[in-house]
This record gives structure tokens, sequence and C-alpha cells, in this order.
């Protein structure tokens, strides 16, 4: 279990690997939280993870709203940044963790995983702990969606072991 926790918690706080060296220049006199929270307002996702994955990870402690927090998640996920978007899913969980967008984040973490690293058992539990905190209808039919893929995945393999 201690280790379980470790492990999760190192990923919480590295870096993703394509962002270990984001740096960002100051404009004028806005510090970084507030370029990062103008970018994401004006949607531009690619300087806003850069500025994210620049800041110290304890700076990004409810360093953005719940919703702006998963459009990065998001955004990072659609475009092919799985590692990033599950340190900001994690992130948003460690300051979210019962709060709004919760269920989306671990909506999110469990599709990272599963489409992403193939980690099915780990996809499921977040797909679960989504379902216990009454996501919105739309969400919960994309986690059963995603409960039924894992379901159908463990049958394929279930059968292709008895050939």
């Amino acid at each position: 279990l201690a280790a379980a926790w470790w492990l999760d918690h190192r990923e919480e706080t590295r870096r993703p690997p394509e962002y270990r060296g984001s740096r960002f220049e100051a404009e004028g006199a806005l510090d970084p939280a507030a370029l990062l929270r103008r970018a994401v307002a004006d949607g531009h996702f690619a300087a806003a993870a850069n500025i994210y994955f620049a800041l110290p990870p304890e700076s990004t402690r409810r360093l953005l709203d719940p919703e702006d927090s998963l459009a990065l998640a998001d955004w990072l996920r659609r475009n092919g940044h799985a590692r990033a978007a599950l340190t900001v899913y994690r992130r948003h969980l460690r300051d979210y963790p019962d709060g709004r967008g919760a269920a989306e984040a671990h909506f999110g973490a469990g599709i990272v995983q599963f489409e992403a690293f193939g980690q099915a058992t780990a996809a499921y539990q977040h797909f679960l702990d989504a379902l216990e905190l009454n996501p919105s209808p739309e969400t919960a039919a994309r986690i059963r969606a995603a409960l039924d893929a894992i379901a159908a995945r463990q049958k394929l393999r279930i059968g292709r072991s008895r050939r």
C-alpha cells in the first residue's frame, strides 16, 4: 500500500517528460499564475501547459479553478500528452477530491490509464470512484461505456487463453 501511494504521489509531483524543460517568459508585471489563468481563458493551452509545468508542483495547488484545470487536462489528453494529462487530472483530484469536476477528473484519469497505458485495473478504480461522486448523466454514460470496454477487453483476453 505504501509503495502504491509513493508511486502515485511521485507521478503527481514529477514533470511529465515532454515538459521537463518547460520555461516561461514573464510578460510585464504578470506573475506566472496570472499568465497561466489568462492562457487557459484565452484557449492557449499549449502555452498554458508550458507555464503550468514550469511551476513547482506545490505552486500549482488550487492555482486553477476546477473548470480550467479540467480544460487543460482534457486538452493535453486530446493532443497526445497522456502523461501530462494524467498529472493534471491527479493534481485536480489532489486539490478538489470531492469538489466540482472530481467525477470528470476521475473519468479523465481512467481514460488515460486505460487507453494510453493499458492499465485496466487503475482505470476501473477511477471509474468506480467517479460513479460514487454522482456525476452528470452524460459523464455517467461515458463512464459506463468505458467500464463496458474494460469488461469486453477482459473477456477477449480470457477467450484467447482458452484456445
